[in-house]
């Protein structure tokens, strides 16, 4: 049992310190305040779960998922070059829609996924 929990607390750990990474480099490499990997995390999220559901193989979904995510920082991008709209605004702007087109994406709130539709399996 405190095997399972400690898996669980570094497997979360994990993700939240991708998610850190994503706002340290878009901070203070890029000089671009970003608010983007916040919801373009919860959209990759959302559409891993739904590529993987759909029968395709867990590491397929994971490469779609990653390119959702870069095209929400593309549309980020676009957005404050384009519209000349400020870095931060753009970045919350797009943000709060991923959430939204998230919401879209699932049809509800939370998915569950299972055992074997996932990269780690019955481990």
């Amino acid at each position: 049992m405190i095997a399972y929990k400690v898996l669980v607390i570094l497997g979360d750990g994990l993700i939240f310190g991708l998610l850190a990474t994503g706002v340290y480099i878009a901070f203070h490499w890029l000089r671009f305040p970003d608010l983007t990997p916040d919801g373009s995390f919860v959209l990759g999220a959302a559409i891993c779960v739904k590529v993987a559901s759909a029968g395709y193989p867990p590491l397929l979904a994971v490469f779609v998922s990653i390119a959702a995510g870069a095209l929400a920082g593309s549309c980020t991008a676009a957005v404050n070059k384009l519209v000349k709209v400020p870095t931060v605004v753009s970045g919350l702007l797009v943000s709060s829609a991923l959430y939204s087109i998230t919401w879209l994406i699932l049809g509800k709130p939370n998915q569950f996924l299972d055992s074997p539709h996932t990269l780690v399996g019955d481990f």
